[in-house]
């Protein structure tokens, strides 16, 4: 029953998938768009995967998928593929997780503009496992089909930042930061409603003050001996620092 079953569903897919002939938006029309809706589910449920891979990678139905329907749909197919994919089959299970989660940062510009899905995509795609990866691969070859966009020189990700250490203590944004005199500790601000006090090397911080609303501004006085704050209700409080 089970076989049956998924040579039900994998008889229903090449229906469509004929029926498009080249054209996603065929299936738009199609039996009132039933396709362009239903083809992902239907190769998952048929246990097609080379078939949903290449369905859930083509750069044509993604966009046509997000005129006819919504991005938000389509995001939906990458999340049953995802969901359904066989754990060995890493490597293309982790290039759909790519497009799934660059699709979903992209949405709402997308949702206004489907024609912003080709360049949104593969301008930051291509760049992930570059030169020969098969994201770069996939991308590169539809680029090859495309014109009437823009293409990036550089790639889009930030460097990573150069930082020493990273202390956690606040619960919400640090607004404000200051560094002692002597160079000893390090004094920040929070929208949590506290100034503290951080020993840099040891990481170790403690709460100077617990205000009613959020710490937007602070600052030291050239000794280090002074503390001023501005706050969320317009009070600017003054205090004498004794360590």
């Amino acid at each position: 029953m089970a076989e049956r079953t998924r040579q039900v569903h994998r008889r229903i897919a090449e229906i469509y998938q004929q029926g498009a002939t080249g054209d996603w938006m065929r299936l738009a029309v199609l039996d009132g768009g039933y396709g362009l809706r239903h083809l992902a589910a239907h190769l998952a449920a048929a246990g097609d995967w080379d078939a949903l891979y290449a369905l859930l990678t083509d750069f044509d139905f993604l966009e046509a998928r997000c005129r006819a329907t919504s991005v938000f749909d389509l995001e939906a197919d990458y999340r049953l593929a995802l969901a359904a994919w066989p754990p060995q089959d890493a490597e293309r299970r982790g290039v759909l997780a790519a497009f799934e989660e660059r699709l979903r940062l992209e949405e709402y510009p997308i949702a206004r503009a489907p024609e912003w899905l080709f360049p949104a995509l593969y301008n930051h795609l291509r760049w992930l496992d570059a030169p020969d990866g098969p994201l770069h691969r996939l991308c590169e070859a539809a680029a090859a089909r495309r014109t009437g966009y823009l293409r990036s020189r550089l790639d889009p990700r930030p460097e990573p930042p150069l930082w020493l250490r990273s202390l956690e203590g606040h619960t919400d944004w640090v607004n404000a930061v200051a560094v002692s005199p002597d160079g000893r500790f390090i004094v920040s601000g929070s929208k949590d409603r506290t100034i503290r006090a951080w020993e840099p090397e040891s990481r170790e911080s403690r709460v100077l003050f617990w205000n009613d609303v959020a710490i937007f501004s602070l600052a030291l006085s050239r000794d280090g001996r002074l503390l001023a704050c501005g706050d969320a209700a317009g009070r600017v409080w003054m205090f004498d620092w004794v360590r």
